[in-house]
C-alpha cells in the first residue's frame, strides 16, 4: 500500500504509506531530497526506490533525508508532503542569505 513519488526537477523521492494495517494509525512520509548540482539520476523498480549523485573527492556532499506524518498535524495528505517537498527543495536550492552592516 506504499506508494511512490518523485520529482526530478526539484530532486526529491518519496515514499508515502500506512505505518500499520489499520487507517487510524495514520500515514507516514518519507523522503530524500538532493541538490541539483549533486543529483546524477533516480531508479526504481517494483520494490526499491534510488538515487544516485555526484561526489567528489575531497568535497562534501550534503543531502537530506526527512519524514512526516499525518499524526503530527502538518500533512494530511501524500500530495500534502509531496509540496512540501517541492517547497523545501526550491529554499534549499535559494537559502536566504543575511547581511548585516554597521552604521
Amino acid at each position: 500500500g506504499t506508494t511512490t513519488s518523485r520529482n526530478e526537477k526539484s530532486c526529491w523521492i518519496s515514499l508515502w504509506g500506512l505505518t500499520t494495517d489499520k487507517e487510524e494509525t495514520g500515514y507516514l512520509g518519507t523522503a530524500i531530497v538532493m541538490s541539483k548540482k549533486i543529483l546524477k539520476e533516480m531508479k526504481e523498480d517494483s520494490i526499491h526506490a534510488l538515487m544516485t549523485g555526484r561526489a567528489e573527492f575531497g568535497s562534501s556532499l550534503t543531502y537530506f533525508a526527512g519524514a512526516g506524518s499525518t499524526r503530527s498535524g502538518d500533512f494530511s495528505s501524500a500530495e500534502d508532503w509531496n509540496n512540501y517537498l517541492s517547497d523545501f527543495a526550491q529554499r534549499m536550492e535559494a537559502p536566504l542569505v543575511v547581511s548585516i552592516s554597521v552604521k
